[in-house]
């Protein structure tokens, strides 16, 4: 969203719209809602200079096809803000224009694919500001295990609604940490009386998902009723700087 003038975004709960579909908040809607509202930004440059290639997939040349859907970012390396973008068609190819000769960061987003390496390009006087053989080869991902750490590492720490919430007797928690850090990830009944912990240690950064199962730490069902999920992570990169956010969430037997 949306077509032209503005850089396209995924949704994010309170925050403007982000390029990358792993740090999106997912959307539950049953029935009639409003103001799911989509943060975008203009598109911030333009003039004479192109970068274009072909989004590829595959485990070598030999047997690699072309990626239809990818959205494919021109990302200013001296801003760090998007300045032209493009989206593959069924041979792959892509073709950003109206650039300003500079250098930048090509970035590929794909629900369910990564690229395998990123991708630095200058355009200038040196080749004419053209560059035409920008090829990016891509990677589907793995399906997401219990604890899943995806390839992207996020920004901010931050503690995702659970899903389902009201849930009987599992559910998902994601947790987002931007580097190595102290992590613990808790669950309290509403006397604020810990339940269970689902992971306490030290964890890198990436994208994690937990599930829970609905019990205690001994194993035992537990009732309904609205329990808290706390998560707190500590960076272990000198400063410790310490993170903590809660949720509620609610279980319906």
């Amino acid at each position: 969203i949306p077509i032209d003038g503005y850089a396209p975004a995924w949704y994010v709960d309170n925050e403007c719209g982000v390029a990358n579909w792993r740090h999106a908040d997912t959307i539950h809607v049953s029935g009639d809602i409003i103001g799911i509202d989509v943060c975008v930004v203009p598109i911030s440059g333009s003039g004479f200079s192109s970068i274009s290639g072909q989004i590829l997939g595959g485990s070598n040349l030999l047997t690699t096809t072309p990626i239809q859907g990818v959205t494919v970012y021109a990302i200013s390396s001296s801003t760090n803000e998007v300045v032209g973008y493009d989206i593959t068609e069924d041979d792959g190819v892509y073709a950003i224009d109206n650039l300003p000769a500079g250098s930048y960061t090509i970035e590929v987003d794909k629900e369910g694919y990564s690229a395998t390496s990123p991708l630095s390009i200058t355009v200038d006087e040196s080749n004419n500001f053209e560059m035409t053989d920008a090829v990016i080869n891509v990677t589907s991902d793995p399906p997401v295990s219990v604890a899943d750490i995806s390839t992207v590492v996020p920004l901010d720490y931050r503690l995702y609604q659970n899903y389902p919430n009201p849930f009987n007797p599992t559910t998902e928690i994601r947790i987002d940490i931007p580097k190595t850090s102290s992590v613990s990830l808790k669950i309290y009944n509403i006397a604020g009386q810990e339940v269970t912990t689902l992971v306490n240690g030290v964890l890198l950064g990436g994208v994690y998902k937990f599930t829970m199962e609905g019990l205690n730490s001994r194993g035992e069902p537990l009732s309904s009723g609205i329990y808290f999920v706390k998560f707190e992570g500590i960076s272990q990169d000198g400063d410790k700087q310490a993170f903590i956010q809660t949720r509620k969430i609610m279980l319906i037997r």
